[in-house]
């Protein structure tokens, strides 16, 4: 981490009045910091030069430093009764139990054998006291090195946003200090603060009323953040996408929606004895598949969409899956997620499709006589999850090209068999749009006529067997007749819906969601699928889901939704964390505001019953509003 000025921008103001006049007096405003002082005296943590006066605006030195260190352990007591030996000749008499007791205990070695330095402690100094009280060694630079302790201790949440690491002063070790508290232990989940509640050094009622877990987020988490203005553009998006559909209005967008798409092609993967690869061939053949796939479907759509395609090919082998139901291979969603995760770590995607290749004389060499091959068969569009959105991924096999279809003429004719099963599969992902905007939408399985889709004409195969592009252009432009009570009107996509098959359109942003009262954050898990108050922070992906509803989902496992057990609007039942299910009542929530900028996390019942938690370690459920428990949230932006 580089060493970098303090956040708030009165300090930026400061500095920057420093560069122009030098010789002027510096300032800084500690006032936040005294605040913090203050607490952490109450926890018996920190003391100051006296009574009343902490002296936060200079620097500490390191002796100071290690005191505060000390301190912030609850080890005082221990250090000043105790019988510790040091090898420092310069400490004052007053300081050896510190110093003997912190050499011994190997949170210090000095600036030499025989000196420990009564120098200025800079930030470095004191971040590597703190990361090796919580269990974190320098040596030979096992975790870090005390030159540059800066990474680890932002890993570690001990340097907040607000520490001056350039000039540092007494104010930012007590910041640090602060911080420290809801640090973890090395390979442990208990807390500093928990360590310390254990030990004796202060009680849980102590903590809950001098610590306040809100007070170190980022400053621009601690402004005022308004739902309601967010999600205006979000909200404007849905009733212009039904204005033009009711309308059949195809006027073109002013600009293209740029729509990223992240392709990977897996280029062996296996199951027990079966082993499929992909040859040079199959990999041009995909280039050649992917290039048509983004022309044609831009062609198709009066280009509307801007589609940008990235290929990859995965080389490491991928084991497939068998369905529990059927003979049929998948490729698991981990398999995917591994890879999708590291590309779209770099660049935001909207969609993502994968490809495998069972096909072609090689795999039938390879294959022909092993048990299964013949039987097991991959799937096509195989939906898993990932990226926060209604929309998933879509798996298929290559397969052969037909004859006379490559190599690939005009990449703006969808004319290989592998675009029409690659778009085909990539239009399930739209399908959500019915449901978004309350409208008629196609599944893209209509064109198999009214007996399974009333109202829906029948289509086939064109001659070319390029499977139903017929259908699918219909339906990209718009166009596909639907018949009911007499009326026919035409379906599909219309161009101001693309604008809401961006992944983050509807998104947002990731949030803390804070007790008001200071008790913790609301959190979640993998393992027991429940919402509860952490010490921890805990980020959370809020999405828009039109009419004043929102969809709350865990950012570290994006899937998941904030969820209403079995949609039962009764007191206590219980809220936690499960896949989309559809039933929308049971995991939209309406963010209702205060007038102190706390909100409500209320159910869209009418009986209006609210997230609570009725005290820490304990799961949350609904209550009506004024009922006991937490139920007033600090909704705070990233």
């Amino acid at each position: 981490m580089k060493r970098k000025l303090p956040a708030r921008m009165l300090c930026l103001i400061l500095c920057l009045s420093m560069l122009l006049a030098p010789a002027a007096a510096a300032a800084r405003d500690t006032s936040f910091e005294e605040d913090l002082a203050m607490r952490l005296k109450g926890l018996g943590l920190f003391r100051g030069v006296s009574d009343t006066e902490f002296d936060l605006e200079r620097a500490p030195t390191r002796l100071e430093a290690l005191v505060m260190l000390i301190r912030l352990l609850g080890k005082e007591e221990a250090a000043l009764s105790g019988n510790w030996r040091h090898p420092f000749t310069d400490v004052p008499r007053w300081a050896d139990p510190y110093v003997g007791y912190a050499y011994e205990r190997e949170l210090t070695n000095g600036v030499s054998d025989t000196e420990f330095g009564m120098s200025s402690a800079n930030a470095a100094v004191y971040l590597t006291f703190v990361l090796r009280a919580l269990g974190y060694s320098d040596t030979n630079g096992q975790d870090f090195t005390w030159k540059d302790p800066y990474s680890l201790a932002s890993q570690t949440g001990i340097l907040p946003e607000c520490v001056d690491t350039w000039e540092f002063w007494r104010a930012d070790a007590v910041t640090v200090s602060y911080a420290a508290i809801l640090a973890r232990l090395k390979d442990s989940s208990l807390t500093l603060g928990e360590k310390l509640i254990s030990a004796g050094a202060f009680s849980e009622a102590q903590f809950e009323q001098y610590y306040d877990r809100t007070l170190l987020l980022p400053e621009k988490q601690r402004q005022e953040f308004s739902f309601i203005k967010a999600a205006e553009y979000a909200d404007s998006l849905i009733p212009e996408a039904v204005a033009q559909y009711e309308a059949e209005d195809y006027t073109a967008l002013a600009e293209p929606v740029r729509y990223n798409v992240l392709w990977l092609g897996y280029t062996h993967v296996f199951y027990d004895e079966l082993d499929f690869r992909m040859t040079d061939f199959d990999r041009d053949y995909l280039r050649a598949v992917a290039l048509n796939f983004e022309k044609s479907v831009e062609c198709i759509t009066g280009h509307n969409l801007d589609i940008s395609v990235d290929l990859y090919f995965i080389e490491d082998p991928a084991p497939l899956k068998k369905i529990s139901y059927d003979e049929w291979l998948y490729l698991a969603q981990e398999t995917v997620q591994a890879e999708i995760d590291r590309f779209a770590a770099v660049k935001d995607y909207d969609s993502v499709l994968t490809t495998v290749q069972t096909a072609g004389k090689d795999n039938y060499a390879r294959n022909q006589g092993k048990a299964g091959y013949g039987i097991h068969y991959v799937m096509l569009g195989v939906e898993t999850a990932g990226l926060e959105s209604p929309m998933g991924y879509s798996a298929f096999d290559l397969t052969e090209p037909k004859a006379g279809t490559y190599p690939l003429e005009d990449p703006e004719v969808p004319s290989l068999y592998a675009t029409a099963v690659a778009v085909h599969e990539w239009m399930h992902q739209l399908e959500y749009l019915g449901t978004m905007l309350g409208i008629e939408y196609p599944s893209t399985h209509a064109y198999m006529g009214p007996t399974e889709f009333p109202g829906y004409l029948k289509y086939t195969a064109d001659e070319n067997d390029y499977d139903f592009f017929e259908f699918y252009k219909l339906v990209l432009q718009g166009k596909l007749p639907y018949t009911k009570d007499g009326v026919t009107k035409h379906v599909g996509m219309y161009p101001k819906m693309w604008r809401l098959t961006k992944r983050n359109a509807l998104d947002l942003g990731a949030f803390d969601i804070v007790a008001a009262d200071g008790a913790g954050y609301l959190s979640g898990q993998r393992e027991e699928p429940r919402l509860f108050l952490s010490d921890a922070p805990f980020k959370w992906h809020i999405r828009h889901a039109g009419e004043g509803r929102f969809i709350i989902s865990p950012e570290s496992i994006p899937e998941w939704r904030m969820d209403l057990n079995n949609a039962w609007d009764s007191e206590d039942n219980t809220v936690g964390l499960w896949y989309d299910t559809g039933y929308i009542d049971a995991q939209t929530w309406i963010l209702t505001e205060n007038e102190d900028g706390s909100y409500y996390i209320q159910t869209p019942y009418e009986s209006g019953r609210v997230v609570t938690v009725p005290g820490l370690g304990e799961s949350a459920v609904i209550r009506s509003i004024g009922s006991s428990g937490t139920q007033l949230w600090k909704i705070l932006p990233d």
